[in-house]
């Protein structure tokens, strides 16, 4: 039995919010709710911090809806009940993805470059967070994105960013490796050949994305090991995309032929020509310990 006159006046607060969210037939947030949303966050922003762009913050009213779509996937096994206005009304783009964990869904999202060009716009700022249990031990996670168009000007993104550490070692899913399929041209085949697909296990994508600006007339970009010897890779462009071009967008892919070296420095270098001038930019990470 609580008594109300030694009540504190916190405690006052909490009892009477708890009893108009029962009033109301809606249960208050637990702590594992939160804690799970703040781990989601952490994750979506190291990818952007490794970038050097502003953190996402998590948007209420987006997320109400996430909680609903992906409530409705997991009870129901569709993979969308919004249509093309709804997702307009509510931002123009959202991600659906599963894990294990909701957090590790976010990391799987931003391991795979086609969820990861989108998580690096620099217009993104808002963003809607929901997920549900989707059988034993799996979650699927729904994000929405709220871009604004205007404000960043011309910019470029390379992810991972320069002296960014803890670095993922896979494509996406290692269990399940690269499940895309398009044209790709093979790293190192100056042909002009073209491969169909990716297959097995892959490694973590170096991207790099030009928002509100030209792309380059001709751009290469090779991924080097410690001994100097060039890790076997395949590009995806905006000329030879392995999906649609609107998965694809104003990005360049480099995606490493096999799961990159544990605890590695990688150096990565690109080169070509933009608006008719030299383009020559040196980069490096250095990977995590995996899974």
């Amino acid at each position: 039995m609580i008594d109300f006159n030694r009540a504190s006046p916190i405690l006052m607060c909490c009892l009477f919010l708890a009893t108009l969210a029962n009033l109301q037939g809606i249960s208050p947030p637990s702590p594992a709710s939160n804690i799970s949303a703040t781990k989601v966050m952490s994750a979506l922003n190291r990818i952007r911090r490794g970038a050097g762009l502003l953190p996402l913050r998590r948007n209420a009213k987006l997320s109400e809806s996430c909680f609903a779509h992906a409530e409705f996937i997991a009870n129901h096994g569709q993979e969308s009940i919004l249509t093309e206005a709804d997702a307009d009304s509510e931002g123009g783009d959202f991600i659906v993805i599963e894990g294990p964990s909701p957090e590790r869904a976010a990391v799987y999202a931003g391991s795979t470059f086609f969820h990861r060009i989108r998580l690096l716009d620099p217009g993104l700022l808002d963003i809607g967070l929901g997920w549900s249990a989707y059988g034993e031990g799996r979650w699927i996670v729904v994000l929405r994105l709220s871009i604004k168009r205007m404000g960043y000007g011309s910019k470029q993104v390379l992810s991972p960013g320069k002296g960014e550490k803890g670095v993922a070692l896979h494509y996406g899913i290692p269990a399940q490796g690269l499940k895309e399929t398009g044209t790709v041209t093979s790293d190192g085949d100056t042909s002009g050949t073209e491969q169909s697909g990716i297959e097995g296990s892959a490694g973590y994508p170096i991207i790099l994305s030009f928002f509100g600006g030209q792309l380059p007339d001709e751009l290469e970009i090779a991924l080097y090991r410690p001994d100097g010897s060039k890790v076997p890779a395949w590009l995806s462009s905006p000329d030879l995309p392995i999906l649609d071009q609107a998965l694809q967008r104003n990005s360049y892919c480099l995606i490493p032929k096999s799961p990159l070296e544990p605890q590695t420095r990688y150096t990565v270098i690109l080169t070509g020509s933009l608006n008719r001038k030299v383009y020559l930019r040196r980069s490096w990470f250095i990977t995590g310990p995996g899974e």
